[in-house]
């Protein structure tokens, strides 16, 4: 770090990430602090007497971010770059012992630009704002029929792979920005159950409706902050019903060729028991006609959760 002006006048990083000539002064500037040939006050009216050389730094450092992104093989010098610039920025009000950069003590509103950054560079060119959770993790046992969720992104998020600190703040702006996709009620409660962050601060999940657990997995929803639900319906979705509809069925079996409906399946009460969403809507699974419910299904589903999930939670307290 103590040569990254030289460093990069060597390895000509100055045309290759398009540094400012203010930025490119300023790394000057740092080097010859850490070398000793100026001191830390001369260093620190540098940054603050110049206007135009904090905002050329704020600019390269935003840069740097992006480039990161587009070309993974510069990152160690991005990475340096944006340390001398972060601890310049912070070095013009704070004491000597504090001057250590971390990327941390860079302002929040700053560090979330940079997030919101490098996600747009990680999106660029991609139509859909829904992403599917990484690898195949699911519960054991889980048989339902693989419905991929439609126009999603199994993205590479190399900055959340950082450090603890930066990977809880990034994944915190990611998860709120994307509509989280799972392939079956199991999968999402087995993300749900494992990953607190993701639980906490989603606010748009799609998820196909089937699985002998869907009950349990759909109630893990009730006490999130959720904003928009999207719901994939498919013959799969009536194949557990109920345990009131179990105890019925002992009793009064069904003509031959009869489907489940909706309302028999497992699940259904959870669902009609959230509240405070923003958006639900019922898809079709992008299936072949066989596996298709009927359009009436999928309308009166949509209507009967509107008329509940929609509702404040407020609102249900002062009907109690």
């Amino acid at each position: 770090m103590s040569s990254i002006h030289y460093k990069s006048r060597m390895l000509n990083l100055k045309e290759r990430l398009e540094i400012s000539d203010n930025s490119w002064t300023m790394l000057k500037a740092y080097d010859d602090y850490k070398t000793s040939r100026i001191d830390e006050g001369e260093l620190g009216r540098k940054v603050r007497l110049s206007l135009n050389s904090r905002s050329s730094m704020m600019d390269t450092l935003l840069q740097c971010v992006q480039i990161m992104n587009d070309k993974p093989d510069e990152r160690k010098h991005c990475l340096d770059i944006i340390a001398a610039l972060g601890e310049m920025i912070k070095m013009r009000d704070q004491p000597a012992e504090t001057l250590s950069f971390l990327f941390m003590k860079l302002p929040e509103e700053l560090r979330r630009m940079c997030y919101n950054l490098y996600i747009d560079g990680v999106m660029k060119n991609r139509q859909s704002t829904s992403v599917v959770p990484k690898g195949e993790r699911n519960r054991d046992g889980c048989t339902c029929v693989p419905y991929p969720p439609r126009d999603c992104h199994d993205l590479e998020l190399h900055l959340a792979q950082t450090c603890k600190q930066v990977q809880k703040e990034f994944m915190t702006v990611f998860y709120q920005r994307f509509t989280i996709s799972f392939r079956c009620a199991c999968q999402m409660g087995y993300h749900l159950e494992n990953n607190a962050l993701l639980k906490s601060e989603v606010r748009q999940i799609s998820f196909h409706w089937a699985g002998p657990n869907a009950h349990a997995d759909i109630s893990l929803l009730h006490k999130m902050d959720l904003q928009s639900l999207k719901i994939t319906i498919s013959k799969e979705t009536g194949k557990y019903l109920t345990e009131k509809e179990e105890e019925f069925r002992r009793y009064f079996r069904p003509k031959k060729g009869y489907h489940n409906c909706l309302t028999e399946t497992l699940g259904i009460e959870e669902l009609m028991k959230l509240r405070g969403l923003k958006v639900v809507q019922v898809l079709h699974a992008p299936r072949t006609t066989s596996q298709l419910r009927t359009d009436a299904e999928r309308h009166a589903l949509e209507s009967l959760l509107r008329d509940k999930v929609l509702r404040s939670r407020d609102e249900d307290a002062d009907n109690q």
